[in-house]
């Protein structure tokens, strides 16, 4: 994905200028994993910080995706010392309802205490998105339906930069990933969006198998009457990935390619978009206007107790995205047909 923008903008100077951060790679277990990890993120939050510090802003428009993150903070902080201003770009569903509160507070982990120490006053904790007070606007798909909390200036987000559509960036990434066998192919294409699976049945409490098994069911019933594109979360398990490759009629795509650029290439040749609480798929109804469709309602039925009022709030939100949600397996494949 990087290489394709940077090459991109070497031809076609889309972007003046591609700034790159370190980014995280995970912890591994153990006590030795604890202090390799707090080493880990000393060096990356120090090299990120120097990295920021000499960016020079200038009476500069500053977008960001999430005001709660280190680095995030300390761009807001510097741009507003320079005359600039902040604005926040919706995230999934971050704008427009609230997640409930972490069973370990994030103010209490030690990742925010280094945070703190290394960002000093331009680091704090923000619970939610959208709520830093140095953000001066908001950019959202739809302006009438965020959360009640956020009290910026809110516009709706363009579709997409005119620069950017004019330019081969978008085929040269689907280039990267090898993608034009796919459009290529002669059947219309289902694509098929999970969200992590791994974390859902851990939060949500729906046993992975049967979820596993519910999305394998899914792919039977459509397999001989389209073409099933299946992206998992770039996050998902292992385990879960090898489960569900093995039908051969399935055809799986990178993980890390972008999922709005995946569905703007495939163009004419979608049928539908399937998933379940997954945020590609409120974004690619901004795009298509084949039927996407959440499996949220055929599974609320497993999900835990404790969290169906949460799990209805996802559903809730899906219908006024003008996303349906089938009650019953046999509707999904209707709603295709």
């Amino acid at each position: 994905m990087i290489s394709a923008l940077e090459d991109s903008n070497t031809e076609e100077r889309v972007f003046d200028d591609i700034i790159l951060l370190k980014s995280y790679r995970g912890k591994e277990p153990g006590i030795s994993g604890f202090l390799k990890d707090l080493k880990h993120r000393t060096e990356i939050y120090l090299h990120n910080k120097n990295v920021i510090d000499s960016i020079p802003f200038k009476n500069s428009e500053l977008f960001i995706f999430n005001d709660i993150i280190f680095e995030s903070q300390l761009l807001m902080h510097r741009n507003r010392e320079n005359n600039g201003k902040n604005y926040y770009v919706e995230d999934g569903l971050a704008a427009y309802i609230n997640r409930p509160d972490p069973m370990i507070p994030e103010f209490l982990h030690y990742s925010f205490i280094l945070k703190k120490i290394i960002g000093r006053s331009r680091f704090s904790h923000i619970k939610y998105h959208a709520t830093h007070p140095y953000l001066d606007g908001c950019f959202v798909n739809h302006p009438d339906l965020i959360r009640e909390d956020i009290s910026l200036e809110v516009k709706r987000l363009p579709f997409y930069h005119e620069k950017l559509a004019e330019s081969s960036f978008i085929e040269r990434v689907t280039s990267y990933y090898n993608l034009s066998s796919l459009k290529d192919r002669e059947r219309d294409i289902c694509m098929v969006f999970p969200g992590n699976l791994f974390e859902i049945s851990i939060i949500y409490g729906i046993p992975l198998e049967k979820i596993t098994e519910f999305y394998l069911k899914i792919i039977e019933a459509l397999k001989d009457k389209v073409d099933v594109i299946i992206k998992f979360h770039p996050r998902e398990s292992v385990d879960v990935i090898n489960r569900m490759s093995m039908d051969e009629s399935v055809l799986p795509v990178n993980a890390t390619v972008p999922s709005e650029i995946l569905v703007t290439y495939m163009g004419n040749k979608l049928r539908a978009i399937i998933g379940d609480i997954s945020t590609t798929l409120i974004s690619s109804s901004n795009i298509t206007r084949v039927p996407v469709i959440s499996t949220a309602g055929i599974l609320r039925g497993h999900v835990k107790k404790e969290n169906l009022k949460e799990w209805d709030g996802f559903i809730r939100l899906m219908k006024m995205f003008k996303i349906k949600v089938p009650p019953e397996m046999p509707d999904l494949v209707k709603s295709i047909n």
